[in-house]
Parts: C-alpha cells; sequence; structure tokens
C-alpha cells in the first residue's frame, strides 16, 4: 500500500511539473496598448468623465471636425458660464488618444508669460531654462522646443477674456507648427479664428443637469 501510495505521489509531482514547465514555456498573451498624450502642463490636466458633461454631443462632434477640416485656431465663444470651459475639457479627456502631446493653459492676461510658467514638462521638452534669462529669451526656447514635438499635439488656452489679450496670442499662435490644433474658450471674439458660439442648453438636458445637481 506504502509503495502504491508513493508511485501515485510521484505521477501526481510529474504531471504538476509538466504542466508548469507548459505555462511558462507560452508566450505571453499581449495586452492591449492604449497610447494617451504627454501633458506638457502637469499642473493642469482636465479629467471629464461622460458623465460629467449634459446635453454637448452634437458641439463635441462639432469640435472634432472643424479641427480635423481647418488649420485655423478654433475659438468657444459664449458668455461667462455657458460651458465653454467644460466642453474644452472634456474633448481634451475624450481624445487623449488623438494626440501626441496636449497642453493646458489658463490666460492669466500675458500669453507670453502664462506659456512659459504653465508649461513646464521639461523633460518632454528637452530643456531646462536657466535662471537667469528674460521672459522673451524663455518663450523663444520654448517656442523652438515646441516645433520640435513630432506628431498631432493639441492646445487649450482657457478664458481669455480682453481684446488686449486676444491681440497678443494672435500673434503669438502663429509661431506654432501646423502639428498642432488650437482651441480657445473666450468671451470676446478673435479675428483669423473660426468661431462656435456655445449657447444654451435644450430644455430637457438642462432638466436633467439640474436634477443632477440640486437632488
Amino acid at each position: 500500500i506504502m509503495q502504491e501510495a508513493e508511485m501515485v505521489a510521484k505521477n501526481q509531482l510529474r504531471e504538476n511539473l509538466l504542466d508548469f514547465l507548459q505555462a511558462i514555456d507560452q508566450p505571453e498573451a499581449e495586452q492591449p496598448i492604449t497610447e494617451s498624450a504627454v501633458y506638457l502642463t502637469p499642473g493642469s490636466r482636465p479629467a471629464l468623465s461622460a458623465s460629467q458633461v449634459i446635453g454637448r454631443e452634437k458641439e463635441l462632434a462639432y469640435i472634432s471636425e472643424s479641427l480635423g477640416k481647418d488649420q485655423r485656431p478654433l475659438l468657444l465663444a459664449g458668455i461667462g458660464g455657458i460651458g465653454k470651459t467644460t466642453l474644452a475639457a472634456y474633448y481634451a479627456s475624450k481624445n487623449e488618444s488623438n494626440y501626441q502631446h496636449i497642453a493646458w493653459i489658463n490666460s492669466l492676461g500675458n500669453t507670453k508669460i502664462d506659456w512659459v510658467d504653465q508649461i513646464n514638462n521639461f523633460q518632454v521638452l528637452g530643456f531646462r531654462p536657466q535662471e537667469n534669462l528674460s521672459t522673451e529669451e524663455r518663450f523663444e526656447q520654448l517656442v523652438h522646443a515646441l516645433n520640435q514635438l513630432p506628431g498631432s499635439n493639441l492646445m487649450v488656452i482657457d478664458n481669455l477674456n480682453t481684446d488686449e489679450e486676444a491681440r497678443e496670442l494672435r500673434k503669438h499662435i502663429s509661431y506654432l507648427p501646423k502639428g498642432w490644433k488650437v482651441i480657445v474658450t473666450s468671451r470676446v471674439q478673435i479675428k483669423d479664428f473660426q468661431v462656435f458660439s456655445i449657447g444654451t442648453l435644450q430644455q430637457k438636458a438642462a432638466q436633467h443637469l439640474f436634477q443632477k445637481h440640486y437632488q
């Protein structure tokens, strides 16, 4: 009986060893790779899910279509609180896999300072500005680095709200190469930009939004 038990145990051990060797000999199943854009502004990375955006499906489709067929920057225009920033943030989040690099810039009144202060992922940009450089020198260095980045890239400039800012931005945006798509949210019009006026929500969507936040 003892010999039979030992034989059974040895056979079981042999089978387990064969199973193990076969398992490690199999190539690992390839995992699907979902590439996502690298943010050049790590401190400003919008993250919105579909559940947070209500009633803007047509507007989102229009943004994608407009950026695809027209090289000019796209202006999302409308009164304060209408949802321009939310729409731009949702577009950026939803389309991260369509771009290689994304820069989200909060407009604070001076284009050059906004860019050099907020576009600060220097590991990706391939340089680190010296402390003794002027704003103008840092801006030139940054623009040069942006021009070297490969692929399709997106820049969102949020909350640009004065005519002076608009004039300054129109001048500096020309420094970006053709590989960059640009979205600007603003209450003012900007000459030579394609304009998409953001209106109010449809009644059903507005009711849904109200119920979502005030239940």
